[in-house]
């Protein structure tokens, strides 16, 4: 897997700048944005989760501006898809 450049979460303000204001800049960039985040990750099985969470993600940071929001947003999400297959793993499931 691919590691994201620390730059990544400051591409969608440039980005939605560079696309135009209001509504349909917004969409466009978050789409654009999306993708790119599901694609840098490399599992083609996890793209369309990614990609939705991808999506509510920025649509969180377009709300709130906050970067420390959308990192625990991540978190979260990581934290959701691998606690259980540790506990599964413990339990000798896989």
């Amino acid at each position: 897997m691919s590691r994201l450049p620390s730059s990544l979460p400051l591409f969608f303000p440039a980005l939605r700048r560079s696309v135009g204001g209001g509504r349909q800049g917004f969409w466009l960039a978050a789409i654009l944005v999306s993708l790119l985040f599901a694609s840098v990750h490399e599992n083609w099985y996890a793209a369309l989760p990614l990609f939705g969470l991808a999506m509510v993600l920025t649509i969180v940071f377009e709300k709130t501006n906050s970067l420390s929001t959308i990192i625990l947003g991540h978190a979260f999400y990581n934290a959701s898809t691998m606690v259980p297959l540790l506990i599964a793993r413990l339990d000798g499931v896989i």
